[in-house]
C-alpha cells in the first residue's frame, strides 16, 4: 500500500486508488500520515477536523471515522491510550521518500524527488491544521527547485504551469 501527500491525498493499493471514505476521514488520515509515526490524540484530530469549532458528538465521530479507516486499511491504525498512531511499511509515504531523496546530494536522487510531486500537497483538503502543513511542504518543493537551479540543472525554473507553487 502506498501512501500519497504530495499531490491530492491518495492511498494505492497495487496501482488502484482506494478510497479513505469520505471527505473527514481523508482529512483524518492525511492528519495521521503527517504524524509520522506520532500519537496524534483524538483531541487533537477534533481541534483539526473542525478546526476549533466541533459538533457536541466530536469525540464520537473522530471514532467512527477511523474505525472506517481500521475497516478499509486493516492494520495501518492502532489505538495509544486516548490516542491514534499509523503503522507504516518501510518507503510506504511519498513524503518520507521525498525526504530520503532530498538528503542526498545527487542530482537524479534530487530530479526523483522532485517527480514524486503530483500537484500542490495536500490539494482539496481545508482546515488550519492542513493548510499550514501543506504550506511546509510546498516550501520544502520550492528549495528543492532553488536546489536544482543552483545545481545548473535546468529543472529548477521548470513548474508545472497547472499548479505553480
Amino acid at each position: 500500500m502506498e501512501f500519497l501527500l504530495l499531490g491530492p491525498v491518495e492511498v494505492r493499493d497495487a496501482r488502484r486508488r482506494v478510497p479513505a471514505g469520505g471527505p473527514q476521514a481523508e482529512k483524518a488520515l492525511a492528519l495521521l500520515l503527517l504524524a509520522a509515526g506520532r500519537a496524534v490524540p483524538v483531541e487533537e484530530l477534533v481541534e483539526a477536523l473542525w478546526d476549533g469549532r466541533p459538533p457536541r458528538t466530536a469525540t464520537h465521530q473522530v471514532h467512527k471515522i477511523v474505525g472506517g479507516l481500521r475497516g478499509r486499511f486493516p492494520g495501518l491504525i492502532v489505538t495509544d491510550g486516548r490516542a491514534y498512531r499509523l503503522r507504516l511499511g518501510p518507503h510506504t509515504l511519498d513524503v518520507d521518500r521525498f525526504s530520503a531523496l532530498t538528503e542526498r546530494p545527487e542530482i537524479p536522487g534530487l530530479v526523483a524527488a522532485l517527480a514524486l510531486w503530483r500537484g500542490p500537497a495536500l490539494a482539496g483538503l481545508d482546515g488550519r491544521a492542513l493548510r499550514a502543513a501543506a504550506a511546509a511542504l510546498d516550501d520544502r518543493r520550492r528549495a528543492l527547485l532553488a536546489r536544482l537551479a543552483a545545481a545548473g540543472t535546468g529543472l529548477g525554473s521548470t513548474v508545472d504551469p497547472g499548479w505553480a507553487g
